[in-house]
C-alpha cells in the first residue's frame, strides 16, 4: 500500500492516480502530518509520499520528525 500526505488536493488526486495506474494499491490520503502519522501507523504502508520537505510551520517539522522515526519502526 502507499500513503499520500499532501495538502493539496489536486497533488492528492494526480498522485493517486498515477501511483494507481503502476500498480499500487490501496492508495491512502492524508491532508497534513498529523493525520499522515495516524494514517500510518493504521495502515502501515510500504510507500510514502510528502510534500513535509518544504514545511515552515513548527507543526509540520514536528510531524516530519515524527515521520522520520515511524519510516524506521514500519520499514516504510
Amino acid at each position: 500500500s502507499v500513503l499520500i500526505i499532501d495538502d493539496d488536493v489536486w497533488i492528492q488526486r494526480i498522485l493517486s492516480k498515477t501511483l494507481s495506474s503502476f500498480g499500487f494499491s490501496p492508495v491512502h490520503i492524508a491532508s497534513n502530518g498529523f493525520s499522515g502519522i495516524a494514517k500510518a501507523l493504521e495502515v502501515k504502508p510500504r510507500t510514502l509520499c510528502s510534500d513535509m520537505l518544504d514545511s515552515e510551520s513548527l507543526e509540520e517539522k514536528k510531524s516530519k520528525r515524527r515521520l522520520e522515526r515511524l519510516e524506521n519502526r514500519l520499514q516504510i
